[in-house]
């Protein structure tokens, strides 16, 4: 966090130069001034960059001036009020304002609130997990992103969602997989395309292998995509990540589970630094009903 100590740029008295404090942040300040003036995406929320714009907002009419006449921090700047000051001094305004604003409560509060939501998934998983394993002795984990293309559906997360619960539902409701449990987290590509990360928790088919059931979750959701007009861009990730659980888990594998978790809190921890304006307030986090609460909910509750 950034605590004002001193000021990056300095004025030796009774003389007309500058002296710099701090290369370091004074190099920052360049690079996030350049950032802005070259950012066109406003597509995405982060509370650390909008505390950063809400100091530099004021400032936007100068920046390219900023950076003309970095070298020279004694070139006066007109600003707004037609009252002259030095870039030097302008700097240090600047820094003032944003070690204001990382100080507030508001910023603070918004941190909390935000590492709050991410925690609380996290939980969930902790959970869920838990209980999965309590309940069957082994599963079939299989790991599948089901990728739907935004250009299709004008960026409309309904629509997405509406074709995810289809897929969930045929998984469901297929005779072959007999699905146990699933974890899944939705995310926005900086691509604009949603992205479904799932983990599904089956039950072992003696007459399929776990690379069928696979292909058997790849063409489900495929059929799907293809149904709604989508492109099919569902991918499995059976053999790309030769540590996560993926494929036959006995319930006494804590490395195994240990990896899975880590995957999990890995989806949800981004969620705390940077997300995309159209997933805000949606639900982005859910686990499936264990079996002990299905059963007090009645037979016919879906997992």
């Amino acid at each position: 966090m950034l605590i004002l100590k001193t000021y990056p740029v300095q004025a030796i008295q009774r003389k007309p130069r500058w002296v710099v404090n701090d290369c370091t942040f004074l190099r920052l300040l360049k690079e996030i001034i350049t950032l802005i003036l070259e950012s066109k995406n406003t597509q995405y929320v982060c509370i650390h960059y909008s505390c950063v714009m809400a100091t530099f907002e004021r400032f936007r009419p100068y920046l390219s001036e900023f950076l003309i006449f970095w070298n020279t921090p004694a070139v006066p700047i007109t600003i707004d009020s037609g009252e002259k000051k030095s870039l030097a001094e302008l700097l240090n305004t600047v820094t003032r304002e944003l070690s204001e604003q990382i100080q507030s409560d508001t910023f603070k509060t918004s941190i909390k609130q935000n590492t709050r939501g991410a925690e609380g998934r996290i939980k969930s998983a902790q959970k869920y997990l838990p209980t999965l394993r309590n309940e069957n002795l082994s599963l079939i984990v299989i790991c599948a992103d089901l990728i739907i293309d935004s250009k299709v559906n004008e960026g409309h997360i309904d629509e997405s969602n509406n074709v995810f619960d289809l897929f969930k539902r045929a998984l469901g409701r297929t005779k072959r997989l007999s699905m146990k449990g699933f974890i899944w987290k939705l995310e926005r590509g900086f691509d604009n395309n949603f992205y479904y990360h799932c983990i599904f928790f089956l039950e072992a088919n003696k007459d399929m292998t776990t690379p069928q059931m696979a292909e058997l979750v790849i063409e489900l959701g495929n059929k799907k995509l293809r149904d709604q007009g989508y492109i099919p861009l569902l991918s499995s990730q059976l053999t790309h990540f030769k540590d996560l659980a993926v494929g036959h888990v006995d319930s006494s594998d804590d490395y195994t589970y240990e990896q899975l978790f880590n995957l999990i809190r890995y989806h949800c921890k981004k969620d705390q630094f940077i997300v995309h304006k159209s997933m805000s307030g949606e639900l982005t986090f859910a686990t499936g009903r264990s079996h002990s609460i299905r059963q007090h909910l009645g037979r016919r509750a879906s997992i």
